[in-house]
């Protein structure tokens, strides 16, 4: 017994009481320190639950060029969806454009065709009646129309009815002078008018 009396024994026996009251305290409420214990470390970043307590410049400076470049990213996707939009609008609008542009260039071809066929049958009657007129009554009358219109009309009557009609203007005085140099620019222009249609 005289080894109970050692201070060794009673250090050692005094140690294992400590540790066996100490871990049966904390068995009994594991629970609460395990609760506390999170508490206290937990670190909280962007609504999620990190078990770590340590933040350093450099992670704080990354997370916010993170958000930045997020909120950056989000503000380009919304833009870039906008002019999307808008560029499909657009096209939508210029294909109906097309559309009308097509009928109405349609509707102009039959109205520009149904004009020749009517133009054309009216100066082929004009040309008959300056034919059968006086050289004079038809230089008096072609004098006062545009040059275009009286080549035209020139070009349907044939060369024996043109002749005279040109002799007459080459003798005749106009407003502005002799119609001689009008005769010459008028067959000028036949000639011209003539090879086109050939």
């Amino acid at each position: 017994m005289k080894f109970l009396q050692s201070i060794w024994v009673l250090a050692l026996v005094g140690m294992v009481l400590n540790i066996l009251t100490t871990g049966f305290v904390i068995y009994r409420h594991k629970e609460e320190f395990l609760a506390a214990g999170l508490n206290n470390n937990e670190a909280a970043l962007d609504g999620r639950t990190y078990f770590w307590d340590f933040r350093t410049r450099e992670i704080e400076t990354l997370v916010a060029h993170l958000k930045t470049e997020d909120a950056n990213l989000r503000k380009r996707k919304a833009t870039l969806l906008e002019i999307e939009a808008r560029a499909k609008a657009e096209t939508e609008e210029l294909n109906i454009l097309r559309k009308e542009i097509i009928a109405y260039r349609d509707e102009l071809s039959d109205l520009i065709v149904q004009i020749e066929d009517s133009e054309a049958k009216n100066l082929k009657s004009l040309a008959t009646t300056y034919t059968n007129i006086s050289p004079q009554a038809a230089v008096s009358i072609l004098s006062r129309m545009d040059d275009t219109l009286v080549v035209k009309i020139l070009s349907l009557m044939k060369p024996d009815g043109v002749g005279p009609i040109f002799e007459q203007m080459a003798s005749t005085e106009g407003e502005s002078g002799p119609m001689a140099e009008r005769a010459a620019l008028l067959s000028e222009k036949l000639r011209l008018h003539l090879s086109a249609k050939n």
